[in-house]
């Protein structure tokens, strides 16, 4: 039970490595906003962004783009970021290590980009997913 008497099913709350692009169909469409939990494989983790201590990221690794089932030429792809006003936060956790992360997720309007190299997309759908930790206890190793 989540505002409003909002129930919501295991499957619209949990999302494994494999079904992040399902996590984020549900944060976009959902009008009554609810914490999600996200699972995933820690691809880089950068602390201090243009020295600033308070500006540090965690990016889950990615999924393979996938064929945009309106335009075959397009790819889509979701990057997963978690923010931290501390560094600390992210003291524990290493690339690579298996991570569960719990909270209010955002997803910003998607950007296109066109393909670098020569294959099978011209363009990428890149989506993406952000979440800022308001307590370190919102991400836990598995």
């Amino acid at each position: 039970m989540f505002e409003r008497n909002t129930t919501v099913a295991w499957n619209q709350f949990y999302f494994d490595h494999a079904r992040q692009m399902a996590a984020h169909y549900t944060v976009s469409h959902c009008t009554n906003q609810y914490p999600i939990a996200i699972q995933g494989r820690v691809g880089k983790i950068t602390r201090a962004i243009k020295d600033d201590p308070t500006r540090n990221v965690l990016n889950l690794q990615k999924l393979k783009a996938s064929a945009n089932p309106n335009e075959a030429t397009d790819g889509i792809s979701l990057e997963v970021s978690v923010w931290a006003a501390k560094a600390n936060w992210f003291d524990g956790v290493n690339e690579g290590d298996e991570v569960v992360v719990f909270g209010l997720w955002k997803a910003p309007a998607p950007t296109q980009t066109k393909s670098t190299k020569e294959g099978y997309f011209k363009t990428y759908t890149n989506r993406r997913l952000n979440l800022t930790l308001a307590v370190k206890s919102q991400i836990t190793k598995v």
